[in-house]
């Protein structure tokens, strides 16, 4: 068998298909939505089909970008966002960075930013092909184990693990960044090019990009920068979240770096009572029963839509916001997060990171079921005290009277509990901080190699 595939073979040994899809494959009965969230069409055979058209979609043909000393991956708008500061830093230190972000949000402001999209070759597709083939009965025994939903509705998911180790062993086959650099430990992505990474023994670093579950795997990252103390002690219950067949490394190093998103923003001439941020855990008949209270409360509010929600997800939304002429829209793809934030007087979501981004940029955060939660206050934002909590509209329209009357205020002491930077001289800075970090461990290392040289080596 060629070189390419032995090596992929290895990683699978290590990593299996249901560890690099790692929500599907590992907490599919620990978060009821992703059972809800089904496609449109359904059956192993047109799940395959599925891919492999999306795959076809993203193929270029002069696509192998030449990796520099850092690489970075973003494989969403929310990681995309958490990211930006520290790719500024990193130019501000001309250092020589390839950024990849996932081929559909490859976008204007992508492109502002540097990023190059992940795209594939059409050499991808076949050793894609080729993975399928040899890993299949495999592959559907695995899934057929666990839940034969896995395999008629989710199996192009665990297709797209072969197509990434495809594209990311192509990638760094013949070159060795510094550091590879990713926001996010559990998509599939991310994952195979972590996976890969270590194969190839590059040094490893993950940058939290919002707020972390007890259900996430380990952390098994060389360096890991974390928002704060909370994402510490809940990545402690994650600690046996690791394939059998790969041992959690000994050279974990972790950094309390704070929050990484840009927040800071200038509030608009027009002001709202309420920011709605609703995700896919939100039903879009809650939400419109919600729309009708608040507007009898003559409350106007803002809403905007988590930036993974798209197509037949989001048209739902659409139509209510449509239907309601007492609220505004903020799109995520054309209004910043900070924005969105400076333009309301308070925050109201359910089960989201938001909350913490809300309290960071002084706006206060309400937590309020639109839907009953499967896991209330997943978080802790109310238990920590960082978000307060409503019940009902009337228990909300007394708040929003209390912030008018300046009675309301952010807890800062609970905000540090989860990004460590807040109130201190790194607040804004957390890019800045995390890249002098990575350069001092990149001069640390050389430090090293160059006392264990023999005397007669060249060590420039």
């Amino acid at each position: 068998m060629p070189k390419w595939f032995k090596r992929i073979q290895s990683i699978l040994e290590k990593e299996p298909e249901t560890w690099l899809a790692y929500l599907d494959g590992q907490q599919l009965e620990n978060i009821p939505h992703l059972r809800r969230l089904k496609p449109r069409v359904r059956g192993s055979f047109l799940r395959v089909s599925v891919f492999f058209f999306r795959m076809f979609q993203a193929i270029q043909f002069k696509n192998k970008p030449n990796t520099k000393r850092f690489l970075v991956y973003a494989d969403s708008a929310n990681q995309q966002s958490a990211l930006e500061d520290t790719l500024i830093a990193f130019h501000r230190h001309e250092c020589e960075v390839t950024s990849l972000i996932k081929y559909q949000n490859f976008d204007d402001s992508a492109k502002i930013q540097g990023y190059q999209p992940l795209s594939f070759s059409p050499l991808d597709v076949l050793k894609t092909a080729i993975l399928l083939i040899a890993r299949f009965n495999f592959l559907r025994k695995e899934l057929v184990t666990t839940d034969k939903f896995l395999l008629t509705h989710k199996l192009d998911t665990f297709c797209s693990v072969y197509a990434h180790l495809a594209y990311f062993e192509r990638l760094l086959r013949h070159q060795r960044p510094h550091f590879i650099i990713v926001s996010n430990d559990h998509n599939v992505a991310n994952r195979a090019l972590l996976a890969i990474a270590d194969d190839h023994e590059i040094d490893t670093v993950y940058m939290q990009h919002a707020s972390v579950s007890s259900l996430f795997p380990a952390i098994n990252v060389k360096y890991a920068f974390l928002d704060g103390e909370a994402a510490a002690q809940t990545y402690q219950q994650c600690e046996p979240n690791h394939p059998p067949g790969k041992a959690l490394r000994t050279d974990r190093h972790i950094f309390l770096s704070g929050q990484k998103k840009k927040l800071a923003a200038r509030p608009k001439p027009e002001i709202y009572s309420v920011g709605v941020a609703l995700n896919a855990l939100d039903n879009p008949r809650d939400i419109d029963a919600f729309l009708t209270e608040i507007k009898s409360k003559g409350i106007s509010a803002k809403i905007r839509w988590h930036p993974g929600l798209k197509d037949r997800a989001l048209k739902p939304l659409l139509d209510l916001m449509t239907k309601h002429g007492n609220v505004a829209k903020s799109d995520p793809r054309e209004e910043t997060v900070g924005d969105f934030l400076g333009s309301v007087k308070a925050l109201v979501a359910g089960n989201s990171s938001i909350h913490l981004e809300a309290a960071l940029s002084g706006t206060v955060p309400v937590y309020y079921e639109f839907t009953p939660a499967d896991n209330p206050d997943y978080y802790g934002y109310v238990k920590q005290g960082v978000s307060k909590q409503a019940t009902t509209v009337e228990e909300l329209a007394r708040f929003l009277k209390r912030i008018d009357d300046g009675n309301a205020t952010i807890n800062t002491q609970a905000v540090q509990h989860f990004s460590a930077t807040y109130g201190t001289e790194w607040e804004g800075r957390e890019g800045e901080f995390v890249v002098q970090q990575l350069l001092a461990q990149k001069q640390s290392k050389k430090d090293r190699d160059v006392s264990q040289a023999p005397t007669n080596c060249p060590t420039t």
